[in-house]
């Protein structure tokens, strides 16, 4: 019979939680908002509070006990404003009371009082400014070649923000024995147990987090969250009572699911095969106030604006600059995919200029291997062809990207051509969606997993909460591996005292990384079972030297542990009377490595997809009807596809839309006043033009024919005298009836001018 190992019970410090934090109520619990900064600067005299009676406290920075700050990665972030504002609704204190719709009435009669508005100067964060070059020429040579060989060169604006319609950001905080119990929707354990006990001057083991339902694709503040829960928790201890926080719809929309303005510049030099010669790139970002990660991210777009490309000679210009704006809690895979807009964006500006077809284009420039590079980085797209032909049999984009790309050039040159059809259009555009970035200056811990089997037939993975996908992967291979029910492995994310992951969630549930460990751990015990005795337990870590491959100073070496690939096509046609998109189709190739569950991943992308279309346009939502995705079938080891959908769809359907309309446009996402600016304006100015020269033909006319009237030597004859007669009645006759017509179009246009 196997023996059974002692094993202590522990406290847990970290548990899980079905519920919305929204949804829990307990007794005597009270509510909070937040007071905010009515402008961009300037500093804090002090705060006119109304008429609170005794139930309603409000405070603020002077009333923590702790550290005033918290730090993220270097970066001391204010828990409340008590100095220097430094951007539009930096949180100044808390308010607290036992009814919600009396505190918001109280929250608008506050009057925060701030001298010395300086809105024209900038904070005192300085700027990041980053630079790298390749060059297999001179630098002289780099410059002159723009002037040498067909140059390119466009800049690309993006501010995209994705709909959220989950739970707002906020928390539910109660002390009792001198111990902190947080609620909330956090993805960073470690991050928010340090904030709390710094600001409440609590040791790290006296705060209790539970970790409470998230919404699958909900926006979480991150490093903001901890935040947040630092100022609940200080009304919790001022008030000696529950409190809850909960961002409001509109709070929620500025302050996390906010914006990251971004703007690349490309100018491209291209020979008539289609290589890509020379890339000058340049890339400004707004991070708004501060950010604790403004680095990393400036690091990642560098790498994201070369993407899955072999350029043999470019140089990277790249600043992040601070502004009055709200920092951006985005994730950095987010902000990632706006440089994979602007890189595709080019590369289709680039087919539609020389006429290459996109696919063709693409893959004489892929990187398809590292011996191959010439690049200090890159990311390796191997079979890139094959995926490619996929794709065109699938949409059909040789014959489509073809014929649009006619009647765009036909349009250009004759405004009122097809007016009465739909204006149609196709774009495509290929990316990856990297993960495991070794630069990342978190990742203080190398990711690990603990797995024990506790008897012959049941196991337990210790680890962050992954996805259904994830877990089927997961019992999958150590049920094949360990010779077990799939019903008897369990995963286990109680953590308890120090064995809380260090880093934030998405670090551990990706796919890559933790099956691989998790395939090492089953192994491992196999061989420990065959002694019977139970618990057995594993514990793996990726190595330390792996991310050794990466030089993040110099920008040079492997950047990602694993990537995925997907190229994608759009086709859409827009009313030529109303400017209304309507999309065609959507088809999507994708090579995420071995699929257990295709179906699974499907449905993924499709709601990736969905989720999207709400990026494209300010005002419009957008559907598809005719979805079609594609895995290619493929026995390496499983990759994530999450981000592959918004580093692929963004551009092909910008080209798609510029090709429509016979114009560039060049940022997302798209309003009808640029569509009409683009379109509809420049036909009226083209039509205004032609009308003119028709006018000034006819005039030149009727000169002639008074000329000819008037010359005494056409009088020889009654014979030409009658033929001059008759050629003056029938130039007359034609001239009022084209004078006519002129004046009835001027009308008309007036008339549709004044609608307008």
């Amino acid at each position: 019979m196997p023996s059974q190992k002692t094993v202590k019970s522990k406290k847990t410090r970290t548990i899980l939680s079905d519920e919305f934090y929204s949804d829990i109520e307990v007794a005597d619990m009270i509510h909070a908002v937040l007071i905010r900064s009515p402008r961009n600067s300037g500093l804090v005299a002090g705060i006119k509070l109304p008429d609170l009676g005794e139930e309603y406290k409000f405070f603020s920075a002077n009333d923590l006990p702790g550290s005033k700050t918290v730090k993220v990665n270097n970066t001391e972030i204010p828990v409340f404003c008590g100095k220097r504002i430094q951007y539009l609704g930096e949180p100044v204190g808390i308010l607290t009371g036992p009814d919600e719709y009396v505190l918001n009435k109280l929250k608008n009669k506050v009057h925060v009082i701030l001298h010395d508005s300086d809105e024209e100067q900038m904070p005192e964060t300085p700027s990041i400014t980053k630079t790298v070059s390749n060059f297999q020429i001179s630098q002289e040579e780099f410059e002159q070649i723009f002037n040498k060989e067909l140059t390119i060169s466009s800049t690309w604006k993006s501010k995209i923000r994705i709909p959220s319609f989950s739970e707002p950001e906020g928390a539910l905080c109660q002390i009792k024995n001198s111990t902190a119990r947080i609620s909330t929707p956090t993805r960073w354990f470690s991050n928010l147990r340090n904030a709390v006990a710094s600001t409440l001057n609590f040791t790290p083991d006296n705060i209790a987090i539970t970790k409470t339902k998230i919404q699958p694709y909900s926006k979480n503040g991150l490093w903001r969250n901890s935040i947040i829960c630092a100022q609940t928790a200080l009304a919790a201890l001022k008030t000696g009572r529950p409190v809850k926080l909960c961002f409001s719809q509109d709070e929620h929309r500025k302050f996390i699911n906010s914006v990251f303005p971004l703007e690349i510049s490309y100018r491209t030099a291209i020979n008539s095969s289609g290589k890509i010669l020379a890339m000058d790139i340049k890339i400004e970002a707004d991070i708004g106030a501060f950010d604790p990660f403004a680095n990393e991210i400036l690091d990642r777009l560098m790498i994201a604006s070369c993407g899955i490309y072999n350029f043999e000679n470019f140089r990277i210009q790249a600043v992040a600059k601070t502004s009055r704006n709200p920092p951006s809690v985005q994730s950095i895979d987010f902000i990632v995919a706006q440089a994979s807009f602007a890189l595709e964006s080019q590369m289709n500006r680039i087919s539609e200029v020389t006429g290459i077809m996109p696919f063709e284009l693409r893959s004489a420039n892929i990187c398809s291997t590292m011996k191959n590079s010439s690049m200090p980085f890159s990311i390796p797209i191997e079979n890139d062809v094959e995926k490619h032909e996929a794709l065109t049999r699938v949409c059909d984009i040789k014959r489509k990207f073809t014929t649009y790309r006619l009647d765009s050039i036909e349009r250009r040159k004759k405004s009122n051509m097809l007016e009465q059809f739909p204006l149609r259009g196709i774009g495509m555009a290929s990316s990856a969606s990297c993960y495991e970035y070794y630069g990342s200056p978190i990742q203080f811990e190398t990711p690990k997993i603990e797995v024990t089997m506790e008897s012959e037939n049941s196991l337990v993975i210790k680890s962050m909460p992954p996805s259904a996908a994830i877990l089927a992967i997961w019992k999958e291979k150590a049920a094949s591996i360990l010779g077990i029910k799939q019903s008897e492995i369990k995963v286990s994310s109680n953590f308890e005292n120090n064995d809380e992951p260090l880093m934030p969630e998405n670090f551990y549930t990706n796919i890559s990384i933790m099956t691989e460990l998790l395939k090492k751990c089953c192994i491992a015990i196999q061989r420990k079972a065959k002694k019977g005795i139970f618990p057995v337990t594993v514990k793996k870590a990726v190595p330390k030297n792996v991310k050794a491959q990466w030089n993040a100073q110099r920008l040079a070496g492997i950047p990602f542990g694993s990537a995925s690939f997907a190229t994608a096509a759009v086709e859409l046609e827009l009313d030529p009377c109303t400017l209304r998109c309507k999309l065609r189709g959507i088809w999507m190739v994708i090579d995420a490595g071995q699929l257990l569950m295709e179906n699974e991943a499907k449905n993924r992308i499709y709601l990736e997809i969905n989720r999207a279309l709400g990026v494209f346009f300010e005002r419009q939502e957008l559907d598809c009807s005719k979805i079609s995705v594609v895995f290619i079938s493929s026995q390496s080891s499983p990759k994530p596809i999450q981000g592959l959908v918004l580093n692929t769809l963004p551009a092909a359907f910008l080209s798609a839309l510029s090709q429509a309309i016979s114009e560039t446009i060049t940022s997302l996402p798209v309003n009808h006043e640029i569509l009409f600016q683009k379109y509809a304006l420049k036909n009226e100015t083209l039509q205004d033009k032609q009308h003119q020269e028709k006018t000034e033909q006819e005039t030149s006319v009727y000169s002639k024919t008074l000329t000819l009237q008037e010359s005494p030597a056409l009088a020889k004859s009654n014979d030409e005298s009658d033929d001059l007669n008759h050629l003056q009645q029938t130039t007359q006759q034609d001239l009022i009836q084209n004078t006519d017509s002129i004046s009835k179009c001027a009308s008309q246009n007036s008339q549709e001018e004044l609608h307008k």
